[in-house]
């Protein structure tokens, strides 16, 4: 991957994250938690191209259930990005009190600079 490239995609994320935080100021937190995923989603996505040196076919959703089945990844991202995949129950509140934008800014800062040191 190119810094170009990388630096696009380090921009997608970013625009997601202010669109995530500008949804949370309006009170829309299932807008803030879509925003939130898709961001993580893109960082994801940049580690699985050099995990598997292949662009991702699949959506952010699916990059992420992805995520939790590789190896060598820690525990704790693991757990962020099952978080971020987590079904809202009936009355549309998650089962956990996790903050959705603060796992994906978890997973973001890993693996954007895990690319950094590539």
């Amino acid at each position: 991957m190119g810094i170009v490239e990388f630096q696009e995609i380090r921009a997608g994320v970013e625009r997601e994250m202010d669109l995530a935080d500008q949804a949370r100021k309006q009170g829309r937190e299932g807008r803030a938690r879509v925003c939130a995923r898709r961001a993580a989603g893109q960082a994801v996505a940049m580690f699985h191209e050099r995990k598997t040196g292949r662009r991702p076919q699949a959506n952010y959703y699916h990059l992420l259930r992805w995520f939790q089945e590789i190896d060598d990844v820690p525990g704790a991202l693991k757990e962020a990005a099952a978080r971020l995949t987590t079904r809202v129950k009936p009355d549309y509140t998650l089962p956990h009190t996790h903050d959705p934008l603060q796992d994906a800014r978890a997973l973001i800062k890993a693996l954007l600079e895990d690319e950094d040191n590539h």
